[in-house]
């Protein structure tokens, strides 16, 4: 165990680092935070902020669009895409110098620097006036990630983007190219088709979004062509033949081609751990790159923890940030581990998507004997008032116990309503506890949750 005051290395300023950081030094140790970019990694800079920034103005763009639905009488709204990037980039601005307020005003010391492990004690950090060695008690790495670069790609056209380039381009393009149908690219077919672009969203697999239930896979397609995307599964691209400073011409693995403006390629993310020096220390990798640990966030190397996206294991913010604080409690000698079942998952389509614990095929490959709770917003009085009809929530519930096991949903606020289930999730709560114990306002979108139970119950 640590003695108070003792030294912590974070390497990463991200959402894991950050978690890691604030834990340790609330514990009384003394914490270096490497960074070699900007704080808030990906999340503020790349992904969750800047993204979510740009989808909730095309969300509200398409409100005032349908706002003749609820009686109210608007002149034909217009894309002022230069505003939109302003007010994005202010955000992240403004979040940035928050999160540099918050880490100083917590006496965490900030250096920016190339991180280079030389033992399990030692780092090296390389900056341009030279390199600074810290001596420490325990590493915490909290690295990242990035965007893959598969083959066959000039990436150095400007016709080819990554998710980073997409969330800055100058003029929305009038057709858009997105390679890969997980998370990322649904996203942005959904920011880029409502505000006008036309969108085809190509996916080698049989179907988009496949870590997702097939209902929630179903529900987002069709979401996703009413929108005016045309999503092409089952073919991959085969080659770029030719580009230029808004052209690209792309051919499909199946020989048809297509022209478009730009093409961002979304097709997953690899580890950053180029020059970190894991090789130095043994610590150990799996196939694709990514740090391997266990529960406790641990590496097979005694002191050296990982986090967060470069373990390769939940790359979402929020659960960076929960292993990052894990990390650093068994770091000062607890024996903490992260139930990743019990991390929320949404995904910014609009309307949102929420899931939380196992689907019920899952349940049932796990042996679980299961039954089904379903409700949809056409029946939710709120959603009715809201104009939001559209959606619905289904939860897998263990047939003998009732205990509630997951659940998926489609709808709107599904990414708030979600953490109700989450906390289901996490405390093994049953049908019962919501019959009896839990209460939840009406009128609410949250109402779906109990609708659904009490439809379980009827079902038996």
């Amino acid at each position: 165990m640590l003695e108070k005051g003792q030294k912590i290395v974070v390497i990463g300023a991200g959402w894991g680092g950050k978690g890691a950081a604030v834990r340790a030094v609330e514990r009384g140790c003394e914490v270096i935070l490497i960074e070699e970019e900007k704080l808030g990694g990906v999340c503020l800079h790349q992904g969750c902020i800047p993204t979510k920034a740009l989808l909730c103005s095309a969300k509200r763009f398409l409100e005032v669009k349908e706002a003749g639905n609820l009686g109210i009488e608007v002149d034909s709204p217009r894309i002022n895409w230069f505003s939109i990037q302003v007010r994005k980039e202010n955000i992240v601005e403004n979040l940035e110098s928050q999160l540099h307020a918050f880490l100083r005003n917590r006496r965490i010391k900030i250096i920016f620097g190339k991180a280079t492990l030389h033992t399990p004690k030692k780092v090296i950090v390389h900056q341009k006036e030279g390199e600074e060695i810290l001596e420490t008690d325990k590493i915490i790495i909290a690295t990242g990630s990035q965007p893959l670069k598969i083959g066959r790609v000039d990436w150095s056209s400007p016709a080819v983007l990554t998710p980073k380039e997409a969330l800055k381009l100058k003029a929305l393009p009038q057709k858009l190219i997105i390679v890969g149908g997980g998370v990322t690219g649904v996203e942005f077919a959904t920011l880029f088709s409502i505000l006008g672009s036309k969108v085809t969203l190509i996916e080698i697999l049989e179907d988009i979004l496949t870590a997702e239930d097939l209902r929630i896979r179903r529900t987002i397609a069709q979401i996703l062509r009413n929108q005016g995307v045309e999503i092409l599964t089952g073919t991959g691209f085969s080659e770029i033949l030719g580009h230029g400073q808004d052209l690209i011409e792309v051919k499909l693995n199946d020989g048809r081609k297509l022209l478009a403006q730009k093409a961002l390629i979304t097709v997953g993310r690899g580890p950053n751990t180029q020059g970190l020096g894991l090789e130095n220390v043994g610590v150990a990798i799996d196939q694709k790159g990514f740090i391997v640990v266990n529960e406790k966030m641990e590496t097979n190397v005694e002191g050296i923890y990982a986090v967060g996206d470069v373990t390769g294991k939940v790359m979402l913010a929020h659960w960076a940030q929960k292993s990052g604080e894990i990390a650093a409690e068994n770091a000062l000698g607890e024996n903490l581990s992260i139930n990743s079942l019990c991390i929320p998952h949404c995904i910014y389509t609009i309307p949102e998507v929420g899931s939380c614990g196992l689907t019920e095929a899952e349940a049932r490959g796990l042996a679980y004997e299961t039954r089904t709770g379903v409700a949809y917003f056409s029946a939710n009085g709120f959603a009715m008032s809201a104009g939001k009809t559209f959606g619905f929530l289904q939860l897998a519930i263990e047939a003998g116990s009732g205990k509630i096991l997951g659940g998926q949903m489609v709808g709107e606020g599904a990414a708030e309503i979600i953490h109700l289930l989450a906390l289901a999730v996490n405390q093994k709560l049953t049908v019962k506890d919501f019959n009896d114990r839990i209460v939840i306002a009406h009128p609410t979108f949250s109402e779906i949750v109990s609708e659904a139970i009490k439809n379980s119950e009827r079902r038996r």
